[in-house]
């Protein structure tokens, strides 16, 4: 295994799909807007956007292995259709509350909820919060929070 990279990002998204509401839009991506391509936005979306990293020298000789850290920069939007700016706050929020328990209840982010060889890392959190309140065109309020899911696994760097 190079990297857990992938393996979390894949078990992220599952775990995105039974924590939100089923009405979510969930996608991993670039942000709609960020390039020519629109694709559909649901009221209430969480997109996996970025991953950015570092891995590290942990254990020397015959079992080379590295510690890999790094955050998947996520984001939640939602829309109430109205201009309530507190409200679409409080509903990009509420969604994030459901985020943060489930992480909190699968820190390995594994596929069985448990720390076991489906887990993708060693310890995964929330952080780095960061929540704007945006106007559609129509002059309508939407909400943007954006956050990262905080990752490290020691990985092994030699293959037989």
């Amino acid at each position: 295994m190079s990297s857990s990279i992938p393996a979390a990002v894949t078990n992220l998204m599952a775990l995105l799909k039974s924590a939100l509401p089923a009405s979510t839009q969930i996608s991993y991506g670039p942000v709609p807007g960020s390039n020519t391509n629109e694709i559909y936005l649901a009221p209430n979306t969480c997109f996996i956007y970025d991953v950015v990293g570092d891995q590290q020298p942990a254990e020397m000789g015959p079992n080379y292995r590295r510690e890999e850290t790094y955050s998947i920069y996520c984001e939640i939007t939602a829309f109430e259709g109205d201009q309530d700016f507190l409200r679409t706050q409080q509903s990009c929020f509420s969604m994030f509350s459901q985020v943060e328990i489930a992480i909190a209840n699968n820190p390995w982010l594994s596929t069985s909820g448990q720390n076991d060889d489906t887990a993708a890392v060693r310890y995964a959190e929330v952080g780095n919060i960061h929540f704007s309140p945006q106007l559609t065109p129509k002059g309508q309020s939407n909400g943007s929070l954006q956050f990262h899911v905080r990752c490290s696994q020691r990985i092994n760097s030699l293959t037989a």
